[in-house]
């Protein structure tokens, strides 16, 4: 059987370019360059400029050097960029809320380094220290390297600045809302068997109990930094610490266990 000749006309498709970058607007005119890192950096890592080190990010400005409310940010990987968008998407920043999306993918033509062969042998090396770092940062994200304090404490988060003691004290049914809102927004990661609201700490400390580990630890990396009820959340694996709760739930639940047994008596 001779082998078909391909024409001009069916040359194999050009290989789809990744986008590793999203683009935000409506940002506030008081956001830092350091402020933003740090938001968008919870989602992914970052990539550097080769010639810099400093994260791909650009806040674009007017001819006066004032900030126009829009800024590009340009990931080490490409699942990041949905991950950005799916969590900071509609979420408000410095009283703003921001709208986040792919970046156009032209941005590559104005931020592509120089050809290698055009740089100094000491632009090289430096250039071969960045990629190391990116390398070792990247390390950082993969899962199996994040450590873990405590076996038996590797499924449950802590959930910090999830609530205000003047919420509990100005609503009685402010915490069963709390708990319903954080187990169902935690359920979305995977299946949650316990839901703890430590009524006495002013740091509104909440504990999630996963069933699976991993659950648990993409929990801690969708949560940190999101925004729950205009309150940045901080979340991270438990590592043992007491934290402090009144026994009202106890009671409650002991009267609920205890008309339970009269029923079962009836």
């Amino acid at each position: 059987m001779s082998k078909r000749k391909s024409s001009s006309s069916e040359l194999p498709n050009k290989k789809q370019k990744k986008n590793t970058a999203i683009y935000i607007t409506n940002l506030s005119p008081e956001i830092t360059f350091d402020e933003l890192n740090s938001v968008v950096s919870k989602y992914g890592l970052v990539a550097e400029d080769l010639s810099t080190s400093k994260p791909r990010i650009k806040l674009y400005q007017n001819e006066d050097g004032s900030l126009k409310g829009d800024a590009l940010v340009v990931y080490f990987r490409e699942e990041s960029v949905q991950l950005a968008i799916d969590m900071l998407d509609e979420t408000e920043l410095h009283d703003k809320v921001i709208k986040v999306q792919p970046a156009d993918l032209n941005y590559k033509v104005e931020k592509e380094p120089q050809p290698i062969k055009q740089r100094t042998s000491r632009e090289k090396n430096e250039i071969l220290k960045s990629v190391n770092r990116l390398n070792s940062k990247l390390a950082d994200w993969d899962d199996d390297d994040i450590p873990a304090t405590n076996p038996k404490y590797n499924n449950i988060v802590i959930l910090k600045n999830a609530f205000t003691l003047d919420e509990l004290q100005h609503d009685v049914t402010a915490e069963l809302d709390i708990k319903q809102d954080i187990r169902e927004g935690c359920e979305e990661i995977g299946p949650v068997t316990n839901v703890v609201l430590y009524d006495l700490e002013p740091d509104g400390i909440i504990s999630v109990r996963f069933q699976h580990q991993q659950d648990a630890l993409e929990c801690v990396r969708q949560m940190d930094g999101r925004f729950f009820d205009g309150k940045r959340l901080e979340a991270g694996l438990y590592d043992g610490t007491r934290y402090r709760k009144s026994h009202k739930e106890q009671d409650d639940q002991s009267r609920l266990d205890q008309f339970g047994e009269w029923l079962e008596q009836e």
